[in-house]
């Protein structure tokens, strides 16, 4: 009977630090290969160097910088949407009442609707709006194609 409890749990450990090192890895980012991104005008390259450090080259700085979103929301995409969540006072929406304080402080500072006057008051023929948007462009490719980060699967 001990001998069939022992088994079987060795069993269930073996099965669960598998689901584990199979669930890191679906959602791990993508550091060699080739991919596709469809927003770019040419060839970008990616290369990252032996401490994970993303070199980039393009033929555009447009490119580039949908590179560089791409790069961005692969590593950092969690952190991004945390950003988000604090600047608009939306953080209790994930992590509940202990972080209404902190969403009213941020609700009061009036990050978002200031946020909203500048976008809406933005040169959209200036250069930096449109290497902005190209930066978007490669977050949103990463968004709808890459895995879903680790950190978002955890928390639903």
């Amino acid at each position: 009977m001990l001998k069939k409890i022992i088994i079987t749990g060795v069993i269930i450990v073996l099965a669960a630090v598998g689901y584990f090192f199979y669930f890191a890895k679906k959602h791990a980012p993508v550091y060699k290969g080739k991919m596709v991104l469809a927003p770019l005008d040419s060839v970008a390259e990616v290369y990252f160097d032996s401490i994970g450090v993303p070199h980039i080259f393009a033929s555009s700085q447009a490119d580039a910088y949908r590179a560089l979103g791409y790069v961005h929301a692969q590593d950092r995409l969690w952190q991004m949407e945390l950003m988000r969540r604090i600047a608009a006072g939306r953080l209790s929406e994930i992590f509940g009442e202990k972080m209404l304080k902190t969403d009213r402080f941020f609700l009061g500072i009036g990050l978002k609707d200031k946020t909203k006057y500048d976008v809406a008051h933005l040169n959209k023929n200036s250069q930096a709006y449109k290497l902005t948007m190209a930066y978007l462009e490669g977050v949103n490719e990463f968004i709808k194609f890459g895995p879903d980060p680790v950190e978002f699967k955890l928390l639903d």
